[in-house]
């Protein structure tokens, strides 16, 4: 091999330092352009020292040492509980900067109700009756009502614009009730990843105002759970939270036991507190302790009349929820049709045939859908098609329907 001469090794090393310090800059740019991409995403690196000095905002308390501006939360108890007049309750009285239940608030705050389950004078007539039991008259623009049963899916589908008409509006305070009227087909709630586009829309106000979610419990007893262990679904559900109310049964009845959980302030003492039929609204009752009933287990728990009607409504419930969302998605149909789409559903699939009908039956009782016989047209004229054969779907839906036929008669 030639000997390499001395002033050739200088200039391979030359050349080397050169490619080294190449690189090493080429490093560096990118490590520069990646923070950039970070920072522009929203992760930013702070040092501690600085981060110390330059403390953030004071809290905004909405509800003071509870709820502060953008923080999230939950409100989840079983059915039977009134957890939907609790956060109206809450909503008007956040509203009128009145205090609620023992909660100080300071001044009166925008607020929106979303009512995502109840048509429109259902959610009117508790508005007006708890507005008038608490003896308050809401100033104009403090309190939005958003009604909309049957197109909760477009919550989801505009959030970014939702977030942007919350925040030009000032409001401050989002009710959504209910949580699983957010869930698009396809999601689970028992699952993160079912769970995880509502908790990421719910993200995205808390970027304008604080926000309040309404659940239901888990079958099963809550006496003695934590409040991360409330609410059906994922666990992932209950971590994410700033604030957290629970209803439980009381062991007198008519009463309720108010929990509270705050992950930035001592939470306040579970309370005793009881609702009233006829003025709608939430007392407290600071003569009797805060003792939760407690639901007997096992089989002796399902055999015991309370415990079959709680599981069959939460049944029901999960039913009801799954036909509202099947008919976002589909047109009206036969009911043999609409029968057997909707057996193939989770909730369908939980039924019998025959315990389907009745479910089906309570469903058009109750307004959720309706029917019609169906019509078809010979020679510019309507007629029925079969004397047996209806027609389901929404009560928008089937209104329309029988609109349409209706002016061939005329």
């Amino acid at each position: 091999m030639p000997e390499i001469k001395e002033e050739n090794k200088s200039t391979l090393e030359i050349a080397n330092e050169m490619v080294d310090e190449l690189k090493k800059n080429q490093e560096e740019t990118d490590a520069r352009n990646c923070i950039k991409s970070l920072e522009m995403a929203g992760i930013v690196f702070r040092d501690s020292r600085e981060f110390v000095e330059n403390p953030p905002a004071p809290w905004d308390w909405i509800v003071q040492d509870l709820i502060a501006s953008n923080m999230k939360g939950d409100l989840n108890a079983k059915s039977k509980q009134w957890k939907s007049f609790f956060a109206i309750q809450m909503a008007i009285c956040v509203a009128n900067g009145k205090d609620f239940l023992g909660l100080s608030v300071p001044k009166a705050r925008k607020t929106a109700y979303f009512n995502l389950e109840l048509m429109d004078r259902g959610a009117w007539e508790r508005v007006s009756t708890i507005e008038e039991s608490l003896e308050l008259k809401t100033a104009p623009d403090m309190l939005s009502i958003v009604n909309l049963r049957g197109a909760s899916w477009a919550l989801r589908e505009n959030a970014d614009k939702l977030a942007l008409a919350i925040k030009s509006r000032g409001i401050e305070f989002v009710v959504l009730d209910p949580r699983y009227k957010l869930i698009c087909e396809g999601e689970d709630e028992n699952n993160a990843a079912g769970l995880r586009g509502v908790l990421n829309f719910r993200d995205t106000l808390a970027k304008v105002a604080a926000v309040l979610m309404v659940g239901h419990d888990p079958k099963g007893d809550v006496a003695g759970k934590s409040m991360a262990d409330r609410g059906a679904g994922s666990y992932t559900a209950g971590a994410d939270y700033d604030f957290s109310f629970a209803l439980s049964p009381h062991e007198v009845d008519g009463a309720s036991v108010l929990s509270i959980s705050s992950r930035y302030r001592p939470s306040p003492k579970d309370q005793t507190i009881k609702f009233d039929t006829d003025s709608l609204i939430f007392s407290q009752d600071c003569d009797t302790p805060p003792a939760v009933k407690v639901i007997p287990t096992g089989h002796a728990a399902t055999r015991t009349p309370e415990a079959k009607a709680d599981k069959n409504l939460i049944k029901f419930q999960e039913l009801e929820a799954a036909v509202k969302v099947f008919f976002e998605k589909n047109t009206v149909m036969s009911m043999g049709k609409f029968r057997q789409k909707i057996k193939t559903t989770k909730a369908g699939a939980a039924y019998g045939i025959t315990t389907l009908k009745d479910a089906i039956r309570t469903l058009l009782d109750n307004g959720t859908i309706a029917k019609t016989p169906e019509k078809t047209l010979k020679d510019g004229k309507v007629k029925l098609t079969r004397e047996r054969t209806e027609i389901v779907g929404t009560p928008d839906q089937i209104s329309e329907y029988d609109k349409f036929f209706a002016t061939f008669g005329k």
